[in-house]
């Protein structure tokens, strides 16, 4: 399932109310202006990709590339009332606050921690090496009874490697950077608004 965030911007800022009187249509003003934000949002966040890959470089494993996706997703939208970028991107919503998974068809959630499992789901990574993932038993255990350690183990060239760490809930922490500052936004809407106004005068 994806996650979307709507981000909301007014299309109308305040003192240039006289200006708008020579607009008849609100909702194109906002078209125009939600299509010059649209392209410096995609810009941002296709430069905060390039230093957000803590996690792959921690495991040695390649960048899944899903804020360049994110990037690539951002969306014009626009209302009589309203200038709106849509971003449809899974977790991206931690650009408000933490993100908290949860665990839904399976106790625990797979958290990659090793090269061949970085963005890789089990079953992958399972057809991929040819041979079964399993949960190692506590020392003490029994087999087929456990306990058993939260991890995923699978036998590589005569190896046991740990795959993948088992978490039933995993917090993802803010991340607000993801977004151009709020001055700056507002600063390039009443640009935009300002080329837009000044193009309708000159009709």
């Amino acid at each position: 399932m994806s996650y979307q965030l709507f981000v909301t911007f007014p299309g109308i800022p305040k003192g240039v109310s006289t200006l708008l009187d020579i607009v008849q249509h609100k909702r194109d003003l906002n078209k125009y202006v939600s299509y010059d934000l649209a392209a410096m949002v995609r810009t941002h966040v296709r430069k905060a990709s390039i230093t957000r890959h803590k996690s792959a470089r921690r495991v040695g494993g390649q960048p899944t590339g899903h804020l360049e996706n994110a990037a690539e997703s951002t969306l014009p939208r626009a209302t009589d009332h309203e200038v709106v970028v849509e971003i449809n991107s899974p977790g991206f919503n931690r650009v408000d606050g933490p993100v908290t998974i949860r665990a839904k068809n399976w106790p625990y959630l797979t958290i990659p921690v090793h090269a061949l499992s970085y963005g890789r789901r089990a079953r992958t990574v399972r057809r991929l090496i040819g041979t079964p993932l399993f949960r190692p038993i506590v020392k003490g255990g029994k087999k087929r009874i456990g306990p058993f350690r939260n991890i995923l183990v699978a036998n590589i060239n005569n190896t046991f490697t740990v795959l993948y760490a088992l978490k039933p809930v995993v917090v993802i922490p803010q991340d607000r950077g993801l977004l151009p500052e709020q001055r700056d936004i507002e600063s390039r809407n009443v640009k935009a608004m300002g080329r837009y106004i000044k193009r309708k005068i000159n009709l």
